[in-house]
């Protein structure tokens, strides 16, 4: 009876949920329509030589026919109320019933165990504790994405006056990383899609085990999505395409909303998401960790932080916070705050870098795809170069091929340098220690991440603060009080227009000081990694032939340390060159 309700419930909410989004749209549309319709012949061309007149050249899809600024702007508001309300009632709910967890009851005496404080509580573990945390701030986020996704389909064509493209290219993308360093995944407990598959899943999952093949290949999976992700930015211009942004917005909302109805917990965020295997990644060079008190832990038999309790499911990352070394796979969601009854958990702030150069169990799989995003990020710097598209099409024509194939073949090009290089520094370092290459490999290649992140932020900063202002004049016009969007959105190319933020010599001080930050992370992680001389046997199955040893001698260490303090520097000095070089405005 109960699993009867729950199923209908569901199909009432989606219902509901359907019916806004296509009747809103239509409401949106048909208003735009009778709007349209009330002008004259004159004031009709004036609009379509407007659209024309506004953004960079070649950035339109379509045709040129008159497109209104804000017709959708009512089905938005209409779908982004429901969702919101229908999500914090689902969510609220949720408490009273968390099936498929053996420990979805009170405690001993009654007591919910989110309740109870067996310490006293810093400002952070009352957030945690708190039931509003993080169901109102993720309702936040679906109301945003809300518009984003209205805004996508039947905004302006043109990128700089598109809500949804500014918001996610200029906003969310370029900022994100930031967090990385601030908060590790954060944002993955704010996911909208990941927000919704918990809601889904209490109703309509299937509880399958993670298969092997997945837990195994699952790596692949994310370095896979992310690289063709980024090659089809460079190749086609997902940044400037609206239809292209929305539709991988809506696979990932897809695939994930399928795999939280057949498997347990949030198994897309943890072993299949490209966005959250490359944010996990990141998060390793964090200022802050999550983890339990081994004292505490050790008197607990109830493990409510894994299984789930009253307050709260369990960890939705399939974590043990007893034994969690690493920030990759924590979404800071404080789930296993609210159901430990000792208070075990605690956020705790550290080095940025520690957990890199304290790792004892590093995998190679993921040291190769830090170093293959060396080279992945360093070719996304040169595809934001003013020359880059004039050196493809003459290339193109030259060769007489396809302007994607010369994408293409610089895109694997740098890829495979930057895991080329790893290699024969490792091959180098080898010589210092008595591991072999890929033991190497799999230590030194976490020392990268710093410098991958630095790069990442910097290079985007240059849309974020040459491009910011545009974010502020679309938002405006969802409540009617901004310009006219021909009238503040232009801006010259290369962040010196209107929509800058600073100024291009602010801008370019602002990448430097940054990529000097990653570097001197990176040379640190790199050094104490040098020092600690050991691996772990288990962490290099490639070498199994060779024998652990320890460098503990001051020649050793530079043996160790030297090739890859090379081979950072050879990559900080492309980056720095391309900060050099004029950019183009992403919109």
């Amino acid at each position: 009876m109960v699993l009867r309700r729950s199923v209908l419930q569901s199909l009432a909410v989606l219902v509901i949920l359907f019916g806004a989004v296509i009747i809103a749209p239509t409401m949106a549309l048909s208003a735009a329509g009778d709007e349209h319709s009330t002008h004259s012949s004159g004031e009709h061309a004036a609009a379509v030589a407007s659209e024309k007149a506004e953004g960079p050249a070649g950035h339109h899809e379509g045709s040129a026919a008159p497109e209104s600024d804000d017709g959708w702007i009512l089905g938005a508001n209409i779908t982004a109320a429901i969702a919101v309300i229908l999500f914090l009632v689902a969510r609220g709910r949720r408490r009273e019933s968390i099936p498929g967890n053996p420990n979805s009851a009170k405690s001993a005496d009654g007591q919910d165990p989110s309740l109870k404080h067996p310490t006293r509580l810093s400002a952070l573990d009352r957030i945690f504790r708190s039931p509003l945390y993080p169901i109102v701030p993720q309702a936040a986020v679906i109301g945003v994405f809300v518009y984003i996704l209205f805004a996508l389909l039947f905004g302006s064509s043109n990128p700089s006056n598109n809500f949804g493209s500014v918001m996610v290219w200029i906003m969310w993308w370029p900022v994100i990383p930031i967090t990385f360093v601030l908060a590790g995944r954060f944002w993955c407990s704010l996911c909208p899609w990941g927000a919704l598959s918990d809601w889904l899943q209490t109703h309509l999952s299937l509880g399958l085990k993670v298969p092997k093949v997945i837990k195994k290949y699952g790596i692949w999976v994310i370095f896979g999505g992310f690289m063709f992700i980024t090659w089809y930015d460079l190749a086609f211009g997902l940044t400037t395409s609206a239809t292209a942004t929305i539709t991988v917005l809506l696979v990932v909302a897809v695939l994930a909303l399928i795999t939280s109805v057949l498997f347990e917990r949030r198994v897309w965020c943890r072993y299949l998401c490209p966005l959250g295997g490359i944010f996990g990644n990141y998060s390793q060079a964090a200022i802050v960790e999550f983890r339990g008190t081994p004292e505490k832990c050790a008197t607990c038999s109830k493990h409510a932080c894994y299984k789930g309790a009253q307050a709260a499911p369990g960890c939705p990352l399939i974590e043990f916070p007893l034994s969690m070394e690493s920030n990759r796979l924590c979404n800071l969601c404080g789930n296993c705050v609210k159901n430990c009854e000792n208070g075990s958990p605690k956020l705790k702030w550290r080095l940025p870098g520690k957990e890199l150069w304290e790792k004892r169990d590093g995998r190679l799989d993921e040291a190769v795809l830090a170093s293959v995003l060396v080279g992945v990020i360093l070719m996304a710097g040169f595809g934001m170069l003013e020359f880059w598209q004039a050196w493809v099409t003459t290339t193109s024509t030259y060769l007489g091929i396809p302007e994607w194939v010369i994408v293409t073949i610089a895109y694997i090009a740098a890829a495979l340098a930057g895991l080329g290089l790893s290699i024969l520094a490792s091959a180098f370092s080898a010589r210092g220690t008595t591991e072999g290459t890929w033991a190497n490999l799999t230590r030194y290649g976490y020392a990268l991440i710093p410098l991958n992140l630095a790069t990442h932020i910097s290079h985007n900063m240059f849309h974020f603060l040459g491009e910011g202002k545009t974010i502020g004049t679309v938002s405006q016009k969802l409540v009617g009080i901004g310009p006219a969007y021909a009238a503040a959105a232009g801006h010259a190319s290369g962040g010196h227009g209107a929509a800058a933020l600073v100024s291009p010599a602010g801008i370019r001080w602002v990448q430097f000081t940054l990529m000097g930050l990653g570097i001197a992370a990176s040379i640190l992680v790199t050094w104490k990694i040098a020092r600690r001389g050991t691996i772990r046997r288990e962490t290099a199955p490639l070498e199994a032939s060779a024998g652990a040893g320890v460098a503990t001698s001051k020649s050793s260490i530079w043996r160790g340390f030297g090739p890859q303090l090379a081979v950072i520097t050879m990559f900080s000095f492309v980056s720095f060159m391309l900060f050099v070089l004029p950019m183009a405005a992403r919109h």
